[in-house]
């Protein structure tokens, strides 16, 4: 009894929470989330990448959304601050590397 209380209390809370847009449940942040886990489970799989490949060729539109969906991910887990624990030998060539980059952007 105690249970089933608690899961009618859960439910009650999520389900307000969800159709409010409230901070702790955002529907597009739960689905990234759950995007993440397919995609790593797809990545394990290499015969289920290679037929999933096939049937995204031919909605050129949700293919390209998936792929940039992994690339600004992945672009937003890299933080800055982690490269100034490098070496001195590995800070000096990723310094010459954004330079080299800020002058092809230019």
């Amino acid at each position: 009894m105690l249970q089933q209380s608690r899961f009618i209390k859960w439910f009650k809370n999520g389900a307000i929470a969800w159709l409010t847009f409230s901070h702790s449940s955002r529907p597009r942040r739960v689905l990234k989330k759950q995007l993440v886990l397919v995609k790593n489970f797809i990545l394990a799989k290499p015969a289920l990448k290679i037929k999933l490949i096939k049937i995204l060729n031919y909605v050129p539109k949700l293919k390209y959304r998936l792929k940039n969906l992994s690339i600004t991910q992945v672009e937003s887990t890299q933080d800055v601050h982690t490269f100034s624990s490098l070496p001195p030998k590995a800070k000096k060539i990723y310094d010459e590397l954004l330079l080299l980059q800020q002058k092809g952007s230019k």
